[in-house]
C-alpha cells in the first residue's frame, strides 16, 4: 500500500476526524451493508471530485479507484487479518 506523507495526513485528517469519531463513538455503522455503502458513498465523493477537475469520467480513473480499494484491502488483511489467523492457529493447530 502506498504510504501516505506526514504533511498529506495532516491535509487530510481534519476532514477524517468527525467521520473516525461517529465511527468510533457514535455506533452509526452497524452492518456491514451500511460500512459497504459508507465505502461506496466515498469512492462516488472521490469521482465527482475528479469530475470537477478533469471534466469527466474515463475508465482509467476508475479502474485506479478500483486499485485503491483493492489496496486497501490487502492492507487490511495484512495488518489486521492475518495476525489474527497467527494468533488463533497458535491457540487451536494449524490446519
Amino acid at each position: 500500500m502506498p504510504y501516505v506523507s506526514e504533511v498529506a495526513r495532516r491535509h487530510l485528517a481534519p476532514y477524517l476526524d468527525d467521520l473516525i469519531q461517529l465511527l468510533e463513538h457514535k455506533n452509526t455503522v452497524q452492518t456491514p451493508g451500511e460500512l459497504t455503502y459508507l465505502l461506496y458513498r466515498i469512492m462516488l465523493a472521490y469521482l465527482t471530485g475528479i469530475n470537477i477537475q478533469t471534466g469527466g469520467q474515463s475508465y482509467g480513473t476508475l479502474s485506479e479507484v478500483l486499485a485503491c480499494v483493492e489496496s486497501a484491502k490487502l492492507e487490511f488483511y495484512r495488518r489486521k487479518i492475518a495476525p489474527y489467523e497467527d494468533l488463533k492457529i497458535g491457540q487451536n493447530g494449524d490446519l
